[in-house]
C-alpha cells in the first residue's frame, strides 16, 4: 500500500468535509481466464476506518486492471493507444473512421475494452510507419472534414520525415558498427552546411574532398578528426563510408539535376546557418581548408590531395582510415 496524497474534501464514506487520504493497492484479480496483478486507487475514511472505491475510481481501476491484462498478453495498453492517436493529433472518432473501424472503436480502446489481436497488429503498424497511416489517411479522404484532413496530413508528414532520418541515422550507424571509428553525425550535418555557406556552387565530389581534408589536417593538430567519418580512396579522391545515406538526413540541403545520364549534386545551407555542435578549432580548421581549397578546380584538389603521402602516419590516420579491407590508397 502507497500513500499518494491528501485532499480536505467531501467524504463520500461518512458524507463529512474532512481531509481525505488517497492511497495505491497492489490487488490481484482474475480476467478473461489470466490471473493479473495491477495497481488500484481508493480513498481512505479516518473517521470510519474503511476504503472507499467511488464512481470515478472504479472505472480506473477496472482500466489499470484490463491494461495489465492487455501488458500481459503484449497488447498496446489504452495509453499506447492514446500515444499513436496523439502522435498524429487526430480525433477518436476520426481515428476510427481512418481505420475503417466503428465510430466508438477508439473511444472504447482507450476507456474499458480491450481490442482484439488483429486490431492491436493494426495500431502498432500505424505507430511504426507513418507513410501507412498516409495511405490509410487518403483512403478516408471522403469520410473526413477537409480540415482535419489537412491536419491529419501534415503531421503525418512530419512524422515520416522523423522516421525516415531515424532509419537513416541507424542504417549509417550500422555500416560503422565494426569499425573503431567515433562517429558524429551531428557534426557532419553542421560541418556540411558549414562548407556550402562558404564555399560557392559546392558539388558533391568536391564536398568529400574538403571533409576529408579537415578531418587530415585536423587530425595532424590534435591527433583525433571532427566527424569521426572513415574515407575509402577513389579514382576520383575520397569518398566518406555511408556518404549516400548522410546526405539524404534532415539537415542536409541540396538540389539535384541529371546530366548525360548521371545526377549532378550541389549543396545549399540553410538562411543565417550558425554552427551548434562544432567547436571553435573545428570551425578555424574548416575556414583554413576553404581558404587554402575554395580556388581549386576539382582536378586540382584531387592532386593537392593525393600528393599527401599519408604513409608519412602509420599507425595512427592510416590504421584509422584503411578500416577494412579494400580501403586501400
Amino acid at each position: 500500500m502507497k500513500h499518494i496524497k491528501t485532499l480536505k474534501k467531501i467524504c463520500m464514506q461518512c458524507m463529512q468535509d474532512h481531509e481525505v487520504d488517497i492511497f495505491e493497492i497492489a490487488e490481484k484479480t482474475r480476467f478473461k481466464s489470466e490471473e493479473v496483478m495491477f495497481k488500484a486507487i481508493y480513498e481512505y475514511c479516518s473517521h470510519t476506518d474503511e476504503f472507499l472505491e467511488t464512481e470515478d475510481l472504479i472505472k480506473k481501476n477496472d482500466l489499470s486492471m484490463k491494461d495489465a491484462y492487455r501488458s500481459k498478453l503484449g497488447f498496446l495498453t489504452s495509453q499506447d493507444i492514446i500515444d499513436i492517436r496523439n502522435k498524429y493529433s487526430v480525433s477518436q472518432k476520426d481515428f476510427s473512421k481512418i481505420l475503417g473501424w466503428g465510430r466508438a472503436t477508439i473511444t472504447r480502446y482507450e476507456n474499458h475494452q480491450v481490442q482484439d489481436r488483429a486490431h492491436d497488429d493494426v495500431l502498432r503498424k500505424i505507430s511504426l510507419d507513418p507513410k501507412w497511416f498516409l495511405e490509410m489517411l487518403q483512403r478516408s479522404e471522403g469520410s473526413i472534414s477537409k480540415k482535419a484532413y489537412n491536419k491529419y496530413k501534415t503531421k503525418a508528414r512530419c512524422q515520416y520525415k522523423k522516421s525516415k532520418n531515424e532509419y537513416l541515422i541507424s542504417s549509417i550507424y550500422a555500416e560503422y558498427a565494426d569499425i573503431q571509428a567515433d562517429l558524429n553525425l551531428n557534426k557532419v550535418v553542421d560541418m556540411i552546411n558549414f562548407l556550402a555557406q562558404k564555399v560557392g556552387n559546392l558539388r558533391k565530389s568536391k564536398l568529400m574532398q574538403l571533409l576529408w581534408y579537415s578531418d587530415y589536417l585536423y587530425y595532424q593538430t590534435h591527433g583525433c578528426f571532427i566527424s569521426g567519418l572513415v574515407y575509402y580512396s577513389t579514382v576520383d579522391g575520397f569518398k566518406p563510408k555511408g556518404f549516400d545515406l548522410i546526405i539524404e538526413l534532415d539537415g542536409v540541403s541540396y538540389s539535384s539535376t541529371l546530366h548525360d545520364q548521371s545526377v549532378s549534386y550541389v549543396f545549399s545551407t540553410f538562411p543565417n546557418f550558425v554552427t551548434t555542435q562544432l567547436e571553435r578549432a573545428e570551425v578555424e580548421m574548416l575556414n583554413c581548408v576553404v581558404e587554402d581549397l575554395e580556388g581549386l578546380t576539382f582536378s586540382q584538389l584531387v592532386e593537392k590531395i593525393s600528393d599527401i603521402n599519408l604513409y608519412d602516419y602509420e599507425n595512427t590516420i592510416v590504421s584509422y582510415l584503411v578500416a577494412e579491407e579494400g580501403f586501400k590508397y
